[in-house]
């Protein structure tokens, strides 16, 4: 099932957008943000949403795809902590597909890529590649 899905005031007012996907025990997310911006502001509520489409769907695992994002800034690092840190307290799984060369750099800088392994795909995600 594919569908686009309306953000928040707070993220839509900021031009993201999320783009949803599922199967019967992922959500797979892609996050794009706005292209007139960079690095574009991150919304302060992206992991509420998130979370919140999870929860609708009866889903605790999540791929969040992230070749739309040009540059990992300290914001967006913010909110995926906080929502891999949900995600986990309720026994599921988040997992990041498609990063960029650089933002991959940036979770090793951030000394995050242990929490949010190197995984080319979304595919490669649900199937277990990479850890957590």
């Amino acid at each position: 099932m594919h569908a686009y899905v309306p953000v928040a005031p707070d993220s839509a007012a900021l031009g993201w957008s999320l783009d949803v996907e599922q199967d019967a025990e992922w959500l797979l997310l892609s996050i794009r943000p706005p292209d007139r911006e960079f690095p574009p502001a991150c919304p302060k509520t992206l992991a509420a949403e998130v979370w919140a489409l999870l929860t609708k769907r009866n889903l605790k695992s999540i791929v969040l795809r992230m070749q739309f994002v040009r540059f990992l800034n300290s914001e967006l690092l913010g909110q995926l902590v906080v929502l891999h840190k949900r995600v986990h307290a309720n026994g599921g799984i988040c997992r990041l597909a498609g990063l960029t060369v650089e933002n991959q750099q940036v979770l090793q800088i951030a000394q995050l890529d242990g929490r949010f392994p190197q995984i080319s795909n979304a595919h490669e995600a649900i199937a277990g590649n990479g850890s957590r």
